[in-house]
């Protein structure tokens, strides 16, 4: 083992932008590295660039881990550093708690689930000068606590310090439509209500995953799930203490997620979820029910059930109650995936529906068909979706990628 750790330690060049040293006598390792997809653009923090420092320890015969993870970003127009520290402690195999705890200063999307990645971000500021992304700084302490407590029984709760600021452009940087000005940092949305503020915020979840099972080896266990059950969720969010009183609230959400394995037929996806504020003051925007929208033609995820594809970013967001649908049907070797077209590109035939209902405003209902697993060989990774919108907005069909 030493012979293999003075190989992997020796420098060379290519490791300029990143090098492990490990030890695995000791099972440890550390390093650094500065990552090429590290280095965005956005129009607060005009090009930004990532460097990170990190360090891990293994203990396999008690099946336990540490990690410890130190970043900074810094933004070359707002001439600001964002630095990030994280520990992350895997307590046993058993039950696989975990506890990770972590303070910085962050640059985040209003919506969390941050809908428009960051290289398509960088694509659409830089060469169509559109900044779809909003952003606010967020300066946090947060501990977050999971664990398995019975084989159908997961638990997380989180317990956070957030101290956030609203953010404006600071560049108008772009290569191409030089002529054109870039949108507000400030979503479009009715509802909107941000002021720099702080708070506490803690969150408790269940989540139930009926005919679990698990297989038991020395200090470890396996999990796993029978086919087509599903996994349901509960979730209980309070914020507390901030020094504007409004943004104080609790919120309840219910998630309902099931895939359903049909042989021949294909596989169905389906997504149920809903939730309410159990407070009706007016919220600070980015603590709303977000629904993550889409107005590039790149989509974000496979199957879709957690993006509406020709949304607006933010239009629904709000603090009312909601209820949302995704459903999706993947055909196999049945149907229309044995249209000889199909069957020749050796592809998946899809068809979808997704629903969306918040209290006090128009439902909003997206249709679409697709083709997944498009590519030559075994890189068959490309997906082509068609949709179509029931309802009144500026774009109610079109075209969407994912990769």
């Amino acid at each position: 083992m030493d012979s293999l750790d003075r190989e992997v330690n020796q420098f060379k060049w290519r490791d300029l932008l990143g090098k492990k040293i490990q030890n695995s006598q000791k099972e440890t390792s550390y390093g650094f590295s500065i990552p090429l997809t590290g280095i965005n653009f956005n129009t607060v923090q005009g090009y930004n660039a990532k460097f990170n420092l990190y360090y891990h320890q293994d203990w396999e015969k008690k099946k336990k881990s540490l990690k410890i993870q130190s970043g900074t970003i810094y933004g070359f127009s707002d001439q600001k550093w964002y630095p990030n520290l994280e520990v992350n402690y895997l307590m046993n195999k058993v039950y696989y708690s975990r506890l990770l705890v972590s303070a910085g200063r962050s640059l985040v999307q209003f919506d969390h689930e941050q809908p428009i990645r960051l290289f398509f971000n960088d694509i659409y500021s830089l060469f169509f000068k559109e900044n779809y992304s909003k952003w606010y700084e967020n300066t946090h302490f947060s501990s977050h606590f999971k664990s398995i407590l019975k084989p159908d029984l997961y638990f997380t709760a989180t317990l956070a310090y957030l101290k956030r600021n609203p953010r404006r452009n600071t560049t108008d940087f772009s290569y191409f439509n030089k002529h054109k000005t870039y949108q507000s940092n400030i979503p479009t949305n009715a509802y909107y209500d941000f002021e720099a503020h702080t708070f506490k915020k803690y969150s408790l979840m269940l989540q139930y995953r009926p005919q679990s099972q698990y297989y038991q080896y020395p200090n470890q266990r396996f999990y796993s799930q029978k086919k087509n059950y599903p996994k349901i969720s509960l979730e209980f969010t309070h914020a507390l203490g901030s020094d504007i009183s409004r943004y104080n609230f609790m919120k309840l959400d219910f998630t309902y997620d099931q895939n359903l394995s049909l042989g021949m037929v294909g596989e169905t996806h389906l997504k149920i979820k809903s939730g309410r504020f159990l407070q009706r003051e007016s919220h600070a925007f980015m603590d709303l029910n977000h629904f993550h929208g889409n107005e590039i033609i790149f989509g974000k995820a496979t199957p879709y059930l957690n993006q509406f594809n020709l949304l607006p970013f933010y239009q629904f967001s709000s603090s009312n109650d909601y209820f949302l649908m995704h459903w999706e049907h993947h055909f196999k070797r049945w149907g229309v995936s044995n249209w000889p077209p199909i069957r020749w590109l050796k592809s998946e035939f899809i068809a979808g529906f997704h629903a969306l209902t918040v209290k006090h405003q128009k439902p909003h209902y997206e249709l679409n068909i697709g083709l997944n697993q498009l590519g030559f060989g075994k890189m068959k990774l490309l997906r082509v979706d068609y949709f179509w919108a029931l309802g009144k907005l500026k774009q109610n069909q079109g075209l969407r990628i994912k990769d």
